[in-house]
């Protein structure tokens, strides 16, 4: 089951049960926490790869370029994710007190937590399923408001855990994955300039073919659209971060051939073009403020 308002998208809650389709890397501008109930699942984030296990949650920045990589029957693939917009929740924050729970989105951008209670797993499921049910009647009084106080209740229940329960980043990964590794940082370093796949190819020593196979492999995104999509990652911070350039600049800063490539790719992928992103953006930041 699915959910999200149809005015603009500051939440969404989601169970997926089975995977059927394909699954790419992707950025998106809301938040998420990921709650993993089964499957054998590797998460890419950014650069990191996490192996996870049931009960495994992840707090994430939704701008970091992340995917799952179900290993083994994609049917035991069993996942809830709840995404929610910062501007939605920070006046609440805010009245409280309690900014700091969006720290983990903001300064880390991703962690990942292992629950290895019961117990709080059933407590943390409490809350997601809470929020699932409001969302569905959020005409009703209030339905809204109780919404924001179970999100918050699970942050808070999420930030005592991150210190004793987080988890580490495996540094011992496949070949296979460790190129994978190696390509996205070399994106990462390089994503302003022109790139084409023999310029990875060249700096992993490895063959173009070989190499493209393996990324779209263990990925399911070919390198180009990596790139692309980690350009527009790019390019959503700095439209919001430097309001003194101008969409050409950013477009071009973020390595986009020209205006008319940036403003096109972006509408295709976003669904609003570069200045209504900037100022939609800028309204929701100065309405906090």
């Amino acid at each position: 089951m699915t959910t999200r308002p149809n005015e603009y998208d500051i939440f969404g809650i989601t169970h997926q049960t089975g995977l059927t389709g394909k699954v790419v890397f992707h950025t998106h501008i809301q938040y998420e926490i990921f709650v993993l109930h089964s499957g054998n699942v590797k998460y890419f984030l950014g650069n990191r790869i996490a192996e996870l296990e049931p009960g495994d949650i992840i707090v994430m920045d939704g701008t970091v370029m992340h995917r799952p990589f179900i290993e083994g029957d994609a049917r035991a693939y069993d996942r809830s994710i709840v995404q929610f917009s910062k501007h939605w929740l920070l006046p609440a924050l805010k009245a409280m007190k309690l900014e700091k729970l969006l720290l983990p989105f903001e300064e880390e951008h991703f962690q990942v937590i292992r629950t290895e209670s019961n117990e709080v797993l059933a407590d943390i499921m409490g809350h997601i399923e809470s929020i699932a049910v409001l969302f569905q009647s959020a005409k009703e009084t209030y339905a809204e408001e109780r919404m924001m106080l179970h999100v918050m209740q699970l942050l808070l229940t999420l930030s005592q855990l991150k210190t004793k329960e987080a988890i580490s980043f495996s540094d011992e990964v496949d070949e296979r994955y460790e190129y994978v590794q190696q390509t996205i940082r070399f994106v990462e370093n390089h994503y302003q300039e022109k790139l084409t796949l023999a310029d990875v190819a060249d700096e992993l020593n490895m063959s173009k073919s070989y190499l493209v196979h393996l990324f779209k492999n263990l990925t399911g995104s070919t390198i180009m659209e990596y790139i692309m999509n980690y350009r527009l990652k790019q390019a959503m911070h700095q439209l919001q971060l430097f309001p003194e350039l101008t969409n050409q600049e950013v477009g071009s800063r973020c390595g986009f051939e020209n205006a008319s490539h940036f403003s096109r790719f972006f509408k295709q992928t976003t669904g609003v073009t570069p200045r209504d992103f900037r100022k939609l953006n800028t309204m929701k930041t100065s309405e906090q403020d």
